[in-house]
């Protein structure tokens, strides 16, 4: 199972209200292969150049986009308030928290001041049986989005 689907079932088994937030482009990159098309065509392009865009294309037809650039999930949960959840492999918690803190500083700062709460999920399995996953939740604050300048 994904670390998507992963949070969801944890989050429900909590009780709390959630609703993925990440969605799938499907023709994100399509608008690559129809102006390769056009120059193919007009003759500025070769069919190579085309050959090898479609490749591209059919590997890899789209693209996920996260709320904000970084909410996977976004959780009603009562007494702990509203969460913004970026679920990732445990391996990837330090890289989702630098892309939220740098790529995703104005989003994240205006979802924290506004109340919300910023967690991201790290999925793994421990040694031993390969049916038990164990989540590691690392919490964002305002500190950690927009540290104190230094003088």
């Amino acid at each position: 199972a994904s670390e998507t689907k992963m949070s969801l079932d944890l989050c429900r088994r909590k009780g709390w209200l959630v609703q993925k937030a990440e969605y799938w482009l499907p023709s994100f990159r399509i608008y690559d292969v129809i102006t390769v098309a056009q120059q193919v065509c007009a003759g500025t392009a070769a069919k190579a150049d085309l050959s090898k865009i479609l490749s591209d294309y059919r590997s890899n037809p789209g693209a996920r986009k996260d709320l904000f650039g970084f909410v996977d999930i976004v959780a009603l949960t009562g007494e702990e308030g509203i969460i913004a959840i970026q679920s990732t492999s445990h391996s990837m918690i330090s890289t989702r928290f630098n892309k939220i803190r740098i790529e995703c500083q104005e989003a994240a700062m205006k979802w924290l001041e506004s109340g919300g709460k910023i967690q991201i999920w790290g999925w793994h399995q421990p040694k031993g049986p390969r049916t038990v996953w164990i989540c590691t939740v690392r919490n964002v604050s305002i500190a950690d989005v927009n540290p104190p300048k230094p003088f």
